[in-house]
């Protein structure tokens, strides 16, 4: 069975990573964050951190079977 989490694009610019301070706050759901960039250390450990580009597809086929 999938496990629930929420997906947020592009973490490491300047509203991803506000966008996972506040649900750290406000949500129970895991994270699971996809950027082209490495997460900064601040938020690193708040999240599930790929390192990949969203157009790949082998790549979102592995999230989707998973989350």
């Amino acid at each position: 069975m999938r496990k629930k989490a929420i997906l947020i694009t592009g973490a490491s610019g300047e509203i991803g990573q506000a966008l996972v301070n506040n649900l750290a706050e406000n949500s129970t759901l895991p994270m699971v964050t996809l950027d082209l960039l490495a997460l900064p250390e601040n938020i690193r450990s708040k999240v599930v951190a790929i390192q990949g580009d969203i157009m790949d597809r082998g790549l979102l086929s592995r999230l989707v079977s998973e989350y």
